[in-house]
């Protein structure tokens, strides 16, 4: 069964492949995802708020992408972006130490803490990103 472009637009992310984006480069996503129905704009922690703001009463979710090495930033910025507006936080998580066998570890410091601490699980999906 074929989808329809409406099923199709709802299963893609839109993102910005800019090194150093604009506000203006934000709002303009915001616009096409809005135009197209796509599921969510993926931004950095720093243009959350700007997005939320300008997809009010759209039907587009924020998707807020935090990378880094140190965890305790991770979790304190993905926690900011959810209280900026974001419906998704996609956090990365460090490849080489789950290459190394350290994945149970990492996943649960990364990705089940935020979960057990409830600051995400009310507020937001999580996904992981391997870095």
């Amino acid at each position: 069964m074929a989808l329809r472009l409406e099923e199709l637009a709802k299963t893609i992310d839109h993102l910005l492949c800019q090194s150093d984006p604009t506000p203006g480069d934000v709002i303009r996503l915001c616009d096409e995802s809005c135009e197209h129905h796509f599921a969510a704009v993926r931004v950095g922690p720093q243009y959350v708020r700007v997005a939320a703001e300008r997809l009010r009463g759209c039907d587009v979710k924020v998707a807020a992408l935090v990378a880094g090495r140190d965890r305790k930033a991770k979790a304190e910025l993905a926690e900011h972006c959810v209280a900026a507006g974001a419906a998704e936080i996609e956090i990365g998580l460090d490849t080489e130490a789950m290459l190394a066998g350290a994945f149970r570890d990492r996943f649960y410091v990364e990705l089940q803490r935020p979960y057990e601490r409830g600051d995400v699980r009310r507020n937001a999906a999580l996904r992981e990103l391997a870095e």
